[in-house]
């Protein structure tokens, strides 16, 4: 098994918010493919699949985490698609009318 923690995240922020899951336990998961959004108070990471099937989650969307916690768990040992990889930029900034 391979474990999904939460990305490494500034001095300056001591936690964040699990946003939503792109995927569900049990699904196929290919290397690549966006699992889940975390949100700190300045930027929404996007935490991408290692590889393989979606085992486990460990949180729940709206828990606060902080770096490096275990959020899910992959089955490395699942057998590969020939699905082609599809990601994007890791980060994105939010953008507020307030700013």
């Amino acid at each position: 098994m391979i474990e999904v923690k939460v990305p490494e995240l500034s001095e300056s922020v001591s936690e964040a918010v699990l946003l939503d899951w792109q995927k569900n336990p049990g699904d196929a998961v290919h290397e690549g493919d966006v699992l889940m959004s975390v949100e700190t108070d300045k930027i929404v990471l996007e935490v991408y699949a290692p590889c393989d099937e979606l085992r486990n989650t460990h949180k729940t969307v709206g828990n606060s985490v902080t770096s490096s916690e275990l959020l899910a768990s992959i089955d490395d040992s699942a057998k590969p698609t020939s699905e082609p990889i599809k990601s994007t930029t890791t980060t994105k900034k939010r953008s507020s009318l307030h700013d």
